[in-house]
């Protein structure tokens, strides 16, 4: 990776199954959440840009589907991915897709917004 270059990292994966262990996001009620920590291989610059989305999901269809998903605690070494869902919506599992994109670390060398060497 060139010092200062766009730096592009992303991931696939289950992001949880309770259906299978029988846990809280398949047979609980009320507010719930899964929290996952994500540490990137290498480090950016400073906070990227980080997106996140579901890959998969299986849910019953007896209840409404509710659910939210979002980055929080963006910082140069990576983020948490939450995802919520309440009532009586039961989820049985969830894969999420994230790509995060920023500086590469290092000294930046010319290029927009460079600064003249004295």
């Amino acid at each position: 990776m060139i010092p200062g270059s766009l730096q592009v990292i992303s991931a696939q994966d289950e992001l949880f199954n309770h259906c299978d262990t029988n846990e809280y996001m398949w047979n609980g009620d009320g507010a719930r959440q899964v929290r996952w920590d994500f540490t990137f291989e290498s480090p950016f610059a400073a906070p990227p840009v980080v997106v996140a989305s579901l890959s998969g999901m299986d849910s019953s269809q007896s209840e409404n589907l509710r659910f939210n998903i979002r980055c929080m605690d963006v910082n140069a070494d990576g983020f948490t991915l939450v995802f919520d869902t309440w009532d009586n919506t039961r989820i049985a599992r969830a894969g999420v897709t994230w790509m995060a994109h920023g500086i590469a670390p290092g000294k930046v060398r010319g290029g927009i917004g460079a600064k003249a060497k004295d």
